[in-house]
């Protein structure tokens, strides 16, 4: 009994010290980042005016304040938050398809092999020349940027979790149907499992193009928006309130991105460390 409690301890030991090495290694990384950020901030605000032309790059300090301006007078905030309505409305839109639609071409009998080669060839028509169609078909407002935003994403998670779907095991699929496995078991036990890191991974590198299909979208034809932020500053040569855009825009999607990043942590607790899933970008 000793020993077995001995052991149990020695657990906990190795295990509390594995998390405050984990700890100490986030925070060194976070460290870095935060000198590298620093570093590159200083250097770019040395060099404007004496290296380079601030005309064409502005600076830190200009960015800054024209950040500060654009809150109080131009409702930038408000911008920031129908850009981000677009970009989230085009991911969950684009991701719910790709994904129900990944599954059931590739459950569905011999379908995704039916009309793969059709899915290759929607896949290769640059969806920003489809752009102004769909502003033409949908309207000035929130709906053609959501689904721009929506296809942009649609073709990278539909290819993927095709990718993970086909990633199952063949020979452990048999296997469970030999032991009376159903069509929605072998889904649900092994084709999922097999699919999931797939899919995950696809909807975190997809985030900055629904971003991408919010913008395009806004600046063939909007009011309102980052996008219109910056395309409006660019064209009145302002280039430090085109940088504080773009700066907003690179927090947004930063906190996006975060927030994908928590979920995939979650959902795939129980894969190996270091294990990725290999998800192209696809178009």
């Amino acid at each position: 009994m000793a020993e077995t409690v001995d052991l149990e301890a020695l657990k906990r030991q190795v295990a509390g010290a594995a998390a405050l090495d984990g700890r100490r290694a986030r925070r060194r990384l976070l460290a870095g980042r935060l000198a590298l950020l620093v570093a590159l901030l200083g250097l770019w605000e040395l060099l404007s005016g004496r290296v380079l032309d601030p005309f064409f790059v502005s600076s830190p300090g200009k960015i800054l304040a024209a950040l500060y301006r654009m809150v109080l007078e131009d409702q930038l905030l408000w911008h920031a938050q129908l850009t981000t309505i677009e970009a989230v409305g085009g991911y969950l839109l684009g991701s719910a398809a790709g994904v129900l639609l990944a599954f059931a071409a590739t459950n569905w009998g011999q379908l995704y092999k039916i009309v793969e080669p059709f899915v290759l060839a929607l896949n290769g028509i640059p969806r920003i020349a489809l752009a102004p169609l769909f502003i033409m078909w949908f309207g000035l407002g929130l709906t053609p940027k959501i689904v721009i935003a929506g296809l942009l994403v649609f073709f990278i998670v539909f290819m993927n979790t095709v990718s993970g779907i086909q990633s199952a095991s063949p020979q452990l699929i048999d296997l469970a149907r030999l032991m009376g496995a159903g069509r929605m078991d072998v889904l649900r036990k092994i084709v999922l499992p097999s699919a999931l890191p797939f899919i995950i991974t696809s909807l975190r590198i997809v985030v900055p193009t629904a971003m991408i299909g919010a913008i395009v979208g806004e600046f063939i034809s909007a009011q309102k928006g980052l996008g219109f932020v910056i395309n409006r500053a660019s064209f009145e040569y302002q280039t430090g309130g085109a940088f504080a855009g773009i700066a907003v825009l690179l927090v947004v999607v930063v906190i996006l991105n975060a927030i994908v990043s928590f979920v995939e942590a979650r959902l795939l607790r129980w894969r190996p460390r270091g294990q990725a899933a290999a998800a192209p970008e696809a178009g």
